[in-house]
């Protein structure tokens, strides 16, 4: 098995056609079905499934996808370490981040990578946690902070805070109120985030135990807007304190606490545990871990003048120090 033969069936897939990867590689297309002939063959199992369409992986072909990533990657930073040995760390380092962690740290840690490691290259990718989570076990990140910590194989997460939800509307809505409780929260026209998601399972928790129907008016999959419905005065919303943090400074919306306990998001730093961190990433992972508890050490000492209500606001994160687990 040759790396150039790992590569090209890299590209393929990403191309999702022998012709179009050909194109890209700047070789003939004959050339490369047969070194695709040849992996194959090597490997005895089928890696391609060829329709008139195109061509998309067997079961074994996603499997070496994941481990051809995870090789390509070891052997360019192997290179790096080589070549910068008694120098300063350098390398390309995937970050997965979560819509609010990016708008609530993106920017710090972007300075900081700069000032404080010039030769790391940091390629930032949000979503939801499960994408997320998916791109991490195929190897197309390095690690990631997950918001939904299920038992994840392969994977090792490490919890590192949690905060409230609260509920959030538009100016003057909920001026003057520390909290709601679940049965008034359910009365409000609501703009819930879709389904799959973590927030979404705990409300729909809280009601059904409750016996409530929630008045959703909508639903959307993408927290940006949702904030941006409601500083529309569309409806009211649910989402993490730190979520809110720039929009309550700037007086853009109203909260309060939902009177339940245990209404609150954990996050977890995510790894592989099949593949080592490269120095590149650990420095990543090092640096990341101390501008969160940076930040939330600020929010503890901002009780004289929170971003939104004493009763749960980014105030009250808490770093957790835990281990390590699968």
């Amino acid at each position: 098995m040759e790396l150039r033969q790992l590569r090209y069936f890299l590209e393929i897939l990403e191309a999702g056609s022998l012709s179009r990867a050909a194109t890209s590689l700047y070789i003939a297309q004959p050339a490369l079905s047969q070194q695709m002939q040849k992996l194959e063959a090597e490997l005895g199992t089928p890696l391609l499934t060829r329709s008139a369409r195109g061509v998309s992986p067997t079961d074994a072909g996603r499997r070496l996808a994941v481990h051809a990533r995870h090789i390509l990657e070891q052997v360019e930073q192997a290179g790096h370490v080589a070549r910068d040995a008694g120098s300063a760390i350098s390398g390309v380092v995937a970050l997965g981040l979560p819509w609010s962690i990016q708008q609530w740290l993106g920017l710090d840690l972007l300075h900081a990578v700069r000032e404080r490691l010039p030769g790391v290259q940091l390629r930032l990718a949000d979503g939801p946690s499960g994408w997320l989570t998916e791109q991490l076990a195929e190897g197309r990140l390095d690690l990631a902070v997950l918001f939904e910590t299920r038992r994840t194989r392969g994977l090792a997460l490490r919890v590192v805070f949690e905060e409230p939800l609260l509920l959030f509307g538009p100016p003057g809505t909920l001026r003057g109120r520390a909290s709601v409780t679940p049965a008034d929260a359910a009365t409000l026209p609501l703009i819930l985030l879709s389904r799959p998601s973590d927030i979404r399972d705990q409300l729909d928790r809280l009601w059904e135990r409750d016996n409530r129907q929630p008045r959703v008016v909508a639903e959307i999959n993408s927290p940006p807007l949702l904030l941006r419905a409601v500083q529309a005065g569309l409806g009211y919303a649910v989402l993490p304190a730190s979520s809110l943090e720039d929009a309550v400074a700037r007086d853009q919306v109203d909260t309060a606490a939902i009177a339940a306990p245990g209404l609150t998001r954990t996050a977890s730093l995510a790894t592989s545990r099949l593949f080592p961190l490269a120095p590149a990433a650990d420095a990543i992972q090092t640096l990341l871990l101390e501008l969160l508890q940076e930040r939330l050490t600020q929010r503890a000492t901002q009780t004289a003048r929170g971003p939104v209500p004493a009763s749960g606001g980014p105030s009250h994160l808490n770093l957790l120090d835990t281990d390590f687990r699968s």
